[in-house]
C-alpha cells in the first residue's frame, strides 16, 4: 500500500482501537447549542453532494 498502511499495521491499529473502546466514552452533544449545531450536519452533507452531483461528478443519489 503506497499510505504505509499495511495489513499488519491496519490489523495492529484496529486491535488499539478496539482496547481503546472510544465509542463508549462518545456521548454526542450536551449543550442546546450543540444539538442544535449537530441537527444541521446531515442538511450540510446533502447540500455538499448536490453540488457535486451540479458540477458534473458522476455521483448520483441514493435512492
Amino acid at each position: 500500500m503506497g499510505n504505509g498502511w499495511t495489513p499488519e499495521r491496519r490489523a495492529w491499529q484496529a486491535e488499539l482501537i478496539r482496547q481503546w473502546k472510544p465509542w463508549e466514552k462518545s456521548t454526542g452533544p450536551r449543550t442546546e447549542e450543540g444539538k442544535e449545531n449537530s441537527q444541521y450536519n446531515a442538511l450540510k452533507h446533502y447540500m455538499r453532494c448536490a453540488e457535486e452531483i451540479d458540477a458534473g461528478t458522476g455521483l448520483k443519489p441514493r435512492s
